[in-house]
């Protein structure tokens, strides 16, 4: 039965090369139905299975992936593991040439999941090499790494050269991805020479491929351009279409980077077409992509933006890599259009995923990954000398195994070469027509090219005056927009602002990309912090300010441990004055409105001290406990409103007239004591909503509407009051635009 196994081995190997060298056969198709359709035999029937599967994934994925679930069902239904795991691989190589990566990763890792129950050393290298394929596609670098590594270790131990290479030119990839392009030599040229000595020319095209992309980023274009050419020739060799069309996209991206944008096009809409004809999903969205960033720099930017559509659509949400190139070219592409909002859309995309590929430990964590494998490796190597007298005698008896393999696989070799020979010619004299049509087609472009020459340099010069302008936009955008991403790494958010807050919710718009408003709590023993604060400013010199004041606050409350309302805001001002050397001339005078809460956790204690902004509570009892509250205001709910609702009040508690900064007459601030009841809401907020404009008349929205709303929506769960309160805030402004930062704090006691 293994000699049969064997046999039906070996015919699936001879047809997936006559597959890729020649083109499928529709007859050979035809043969392994009909004997799929004749044998009895359930292991038989899923090694066909499997060959179809194998076979159709080069012409038609969905087709191949019916075939595996065919595969599938039948192993399951004997109870087969081994076969369930070679199902699970077949379904998975099927999905990943849908672009399906997720489902793609799915399969494998179910796959390898068994094979490791098994034990089988060369098939869980196996499913750890086509693991790390998926990981290197999704952009998870280290994942993809580690794979790779594992499945080198067992066919090291095994001495199985040829996977070796293969796991060797995976890993070469993946420091090409990492842009450590020596290291990608290094391992490409280690994989070439083990596939030249044993006359594999197929699997050393795979290594041109990414030497070729190595040289291209050491800016040696020449040597690059030999190794693509090589690998051209082998791929042609074997009509391996899909490995063909990315070495065509590989020269059309040597001959742009050579500024030669015309004779690039030329390869990446061969490349283009081909990936249309076998629908891989996958590549024809990096063919897209590099066709829509030489339309762009032609100035054709329409088209260009057509084919990063078309990429964006055929990119899977896991692909973060290519995702980002393809954000960015639509952002700059929205510019050249005049379309500033969609340029705006795609470029916060791009900023949004762009650091979630690379993170500071990758490097760390991938050159742990490279030292420890060397060491095991040296391990290895000792262990297997000590081993090597115990291993004489079954290493004689496997190469009889395959000696009698190697004779068995020579007859059917032999049986089907003439069938490969005459097909080799019939292919040649297709591809003699095929060059001479080409040529005719190319002299034509030609002429017409000329002939829009002139209208295309006019145009080129506008567009790279504009390509100018946007950099030098996006250069300082991009700042502002880093400095944004620190300001919100120091605000309290999420799980944080959750575990400390309890029931809350926080309306935090700035007017531009960084604002000069801030909020910020803490626990410090049995006393919650927390604050809202509107800088001196908006926009970048407000965000500087409110940078300052966050570092303050930790300074005062988390390390002095300062918990006393009143004691922080003194110690604030004393802070900001020292810092900004304020001495009372003009132009000194940066500082904060703020309202500051100390509530204290185990009684319900509240301490307020305010610098011009005012503390609101709602609630439906009467507050208890006033101290020092000078000028406090009460208002009941509208007589409109729900029965619900009509029994709370608003109490506004009014701050000191003074700010955090070096003032006329400064005194030191009041610290207002309330007690407060379970259920009452707490509003600490900046001038930036009740000041907005809009509206049908363009006034102000007024802080009286603004207490009715909260009073009207007090019943209302934290984060629906948030909703009421960004609705009401976007219907005001309408068509205007927003004229200071916004920061609204609530909280449910």
């Amino acid at each position: 039965m293994k000699i049969y196994i064997l046999f039906f081995c070996l015919i699936a190997f001879l047809y997936n090369n006559l597959l890729f060298s020649q083109g499928a056969d529709n007859k050979i198709i035809d043969s392994l139905k009909n004997q799929l359709k004749s044998h009895i035999n359930d292991t038989i029937k899923l090694q066909i299975l499997s060959d179809l599967n194998w076979i159709f994934s080069g012409i038609d994925a969905n087709v191949s992936k019916e075939y595996g679930l065919q595969e599938l069902k039948l192993s399951n239904k004997i109870e087969n593991k081994k076969w369930i795991a070679q199902s699970y691989n077949d379904i998975g190589i099927s999905c990943y040439k849908l672009g399906l990566l997720d489902s793609a990763l799915d399969y494998y890792k179910k796959s390898l999941l068994i094979r490791n129950e098994l034990n089988d050393s060369n098939l869980i290298a196996s499913s750890l090499s086509k693991l790390g394929v998926i990981y290197l596609e999704q952009g998870n670098f280290n994942n993809a790494l580690d794979c790779n590594i594992r499945a080198l270790k067992i066919y090291e131990e095994a001495t199985n050269e040829n996977y070796l290479a293969m796991t060797l030119n995976n890993i070469s990839a993946i420091y090409d991805k990492l842009n450590n392009y020596d290291k990608v030599i290094e391992y490409g040229e280690k994989a070439i020479e083990i596939h030249l000595k044993n006359e594999r020319d197929y699997d050393a095209a795979f290594c041109y491929s990414n030497l070729a992309s190595a040289y291209k980023r050491k800016n040696d274009i020449n040597k690059s351009n030999d190794y693509l050419k090589k690998g051209l020739e082998i791929f042609t060799k074997y009509d391996d279409k899909s490995n063909e069309a990315a070495v065509l996209n590989g020269i059309g991206m040597n001959l742009r980077e050579d500024h030669k944008d015309k004779e690039a096009l030329v390869y990446y809409q061969k490349a283009y077409e081909i990936s249309m004809q076998i629908n891989d999903k996958l590549s024809k969205g990096l063919y897209c992509h590099n066709l829509s960033g030489t339309y762009s720099d032609l100035g054709n930017y329409s088209l260009a933006e057509k084919y990063s559509l078309e990429a964006l659509e055929n990119t899977e949400p896991t692909n973060k890599y290519q995702l980002t190139l393809i954000y960015r070219q639509l952002a700059i592409l929205g510019a050249f259009l005049n379309n500033g909002k969609k340029s705006k859309h795609y470029f916060d995309k791009y900023v949004d995923l762009k650091d979630s590929i690379y993170n500071t430990q990758s490097s760390g964590q991938l050159a742990e990954m490279e030292t420890k494998y060397q060491t095991e490796k040296k391990q290895l190597q000792i262990d297997n000398l000590e081993k090597s007298n115990s291993l004489k005698n079954s290493e004689i008896q496997k190469q009889k195994i395959l000696i009698f393999s190697f004779i068995i696989g020579f007859i059917f070799i032999l049986v089907f070469s003439i069938l490969l020979y005459r097909l080799f010619i019939q292919k040649k004299k297709a591809n003699i027509l095929l060059e001479k049509q080409n040529v005719e087609i190319s002299q034509q472009k030609e002429e017409i090219e000329a002939q829009r020459d002139e209208i295309e340099t006019q145009r080129d010069k506008v567009s790279n005056q504009n390509h100018i302008l946007f950099e030098q936009k996006k250069e300082i955008t991009d700042s502002i927009n880093y400095a944004k991403r620190i300001q919100t790494a120091v605000l309290p958010s999420g799980a944080y602002a959750n575990s400390i807050l309890g029931s809350h919710f926080i309306l935090f718009k700035p007017k531009d990309i960084v604002s000069g408003d801030f909020y910020w709590a803490t626990r410090a023993n049995a006393w919650l912090i927390v604050t809202v604060a509107d800088c001196t400013g908006h926009g970048v010199p407000g965000a500087f300010m409110s940078m300052l004041g966050v570092s303050f606050l930790n300074e005062i409350v988390r390390k002095k441990e300062v918990t006393k309302a009143s004691d922080v805001l003194d110690h604030l001002r004393e802070s900001i004055i020292e810092a900004l050397s304020q001495t009372g001339e003009t132009g000194t005078q940066n500082g904060m409105d703020i309202v500051l809460c100390a509530i204290n956790t185990t009684n319900n204690q509240l301490q307020f001290a305010g610098a011009n902004n005012s503390l609101y509570i709602v609630s439906s009892s009467n507050l208890q406990g006033f101290e020092n509250l000078a000028g406090l205001s009460e208002q009941t709910a509208p007589a409109n409103l729900k029965p619900q609702t009509s029994n709370f009040k608003l109490f506004e508690f009014k701050p000191d007239k003074q700010p955090v900064a070096i003032y006329e007459h400064m005194k030191p601030f009041t610290n207002h004591i309330i007690q407060l009841n379970s259920g009452d809401a707490l509003y600490l907020m900046s001038d930036g909503y009740q000041d907005q404009f809009g509206g049908p008349n363009g006034k102000k929205f007024l802080s009286k509407n603004l207490k009715q709303l909260l009073i009207a929506n007090c019943q209302l769960s934290m984060e629906n009051q948030k909703q009421i309160l960004e609705k009401t805030l976007i219907e005001w402004i309408g068509e205007g635009e927003q004229i200071d930062d916004i920061t609204i704090l609530g909280i449910k006691v």
